[in-house]
């Protein structure tokens, strides 16, 4: 499992990375934003998140507690840990297949492990890693 895990955090900061440009300026601001509010929520070493971005393996607490914070503060996860698929099809920029988003979205909401938390943080990772950066 924290193989499996670590593979989702390398590929999911890989897309982010690789297509950033598809982000809109306000949408990078809010990103920003929610980042800042939830590395001083989970006191997450940036350099971890730093470290992801660079493809990295990351796999600690903090880093989890950061993805999932992330996720619920841009409103694409509930607390429950149920995808707001509503919320992440409104962000898909024009001319993006929205059929196929959600269908992303519902092998996202599928995704269910061990322990609540650990099944946020996989989920929280799909939505990235299926959505490939836009969000």
């Amino acid at each position: 499992m924290k193989n499996f895990i670590t593979l989702c955090v390398i590929a999911a900061a890989f897309c982010i990375v690789q297509n950033q440009a598809k982000i809109t300026a306000e949408q990078q601001k809010t990103f920003k934003q929610r980042s800042e509010e939830c590395k001083t929520e989970t006191k997450v070493d940036p350099q971890l998140i730093e470290n992801v971005k660079k493809g990295e393996a990351v796999s600690s607490d903090d880093f989890k507690a950061y993805a999932i914070c992330l996720t619920k503060r841009l409103q694409l996860l509930n607390d429950a840990g149920d995808v707001n698929m509503e919320k992440a099809l409104s962000l898909l920029p024009a001319g993006e297949d929205k059929a196929a988003a959600q269908k992303s979205l519902e092998k996202c909401q599928n995704i269910k492990v061990d322990e609540l938390n650990n099944t946020k943080f996989l989920r929280s990772l799909c939505i990235y890693k299926e959505f490939k950066g836009i969000l």
